[in-house]
């Protein structure tokens, strides 16, 4: 151990771990020791000239995004993953598609790379879950209409019934009868129901349910009797929603724990290949 801090192993460790890009890779640097076994050797610096001569084709791949994701894969406890947790694991998914297409799609730029090669060919194409989760999420994180007809669906009745709740007390705001009772013209929300802004004491010119006052108590904020069906409605709508995205993140959870084994393989793989790619560029 003494000669490997006189030879300065530990500053080289360190500045190959700078080279790597997910927390993966810098483990596999700081756990670096000289190899007994010349086979060993020679492979490793095999694989390291392959990855020299794809990075000087052009080729080059980020792996900052991969991470541990055992715990996920086997030792989850809720039914479902949160969005953060879907782009973790299908990060690995989608780089694991971008490398194997490359080496499918150039096979003249890696023919000299035969070590390389096979370390690819070990990557699963999961090409169904990076599909599902495009169809879900939103590249901000989004759960999109297309996640499912249902959910489609149900975002389109609640448009329509915002709509037409606007329109009622729209039509409210300028009746020319109301002009005197109303505090201003706007409408507003008070627990998620739309309501409108009533004078204090104008309360009986508006029929309807009392949803808190201004901090002033000069605003009373009323939902009109004529739309208080249809902001039920809404409220269950948006209800209706939650539960499907709720069941949308349970299926796709399940789609992914069907191929945890497979994901697991692709992360391990990845991060030779960020440790490999650290060392070539280093």
């Amino acid at each position: 151990m003494n000669s490997y801090k006189q030879l300065e192993f530990d500053k080289i460790m360190a500045i190959l771990a700078e080279c790597c890009h997910s927390q993966q890779g810098k483990v596999l640097c700081s756990n670096l020791s000289p190899l007994p076994n010349k086979k060993d050797i020679d492979y490793r610096l095999e694989v390291i000239t392959e990855c020299q001569s794809i990075r000087s084709r052009g080729y080059s791949y980020h792996f900052g995004k991969i991470s541990d994701n055992d715990h996920l894969l086997f030792d989850y406890p809720y039914q479902n993953y949160s969005y953060p947790e879907f782009s973790s694991l299908i990060a690995v998914v989608k780089l694991s598609i971008e490398i194997s297409k490359d080496l499918d799609s150039n096979t003249k730029d890696f023919t000299d790379s035969v070590h390389y090669s096979e370390l690819v060919s070990q990557l699963s194409i999961l090409s169904a879950l990076e599909k599902r989760y495009n169809e879900i999420f939103s590249s901000e994180g989004d759960v999109l209409d297309t996640a499912s007809p249902t959910l489609r669906s149900l975002r389109s009745q609640q448009i329509s019934t915002r709509k037409s709740i606007l329109d009622k007390l729209n039509n409210k705001l300028h009746d020319n009868q109301l002009t005197n009772v109303l505090q201003d013209k706007i409408i507003t929300q008070r627990d998620g129901r739309f309501v409108i802004p009533v004078k204090d004491g104008a309360i009986g010119s508006v029929p309807g349910i009392v949803h808190g006052y201004s901090g002033s108590k000069a605003t009373i904020f009323v939902e009109p009797s004529d739309v208080v069906g249809q902001n039920n409605d809404l409220r269950r709508l948006k209800q209706n929603e939650e539960e499907e995205i709720h069941r949308i993140f349970c299926d796709f959870t399940s789609q992914i724990l069907l191929e945890r084994e497979s994901i697991a393989q692709n992360n391990k793989i990845l991060a030779e290949l960020d440790f490999y790619f650290g060392v070539a560029t280093f």
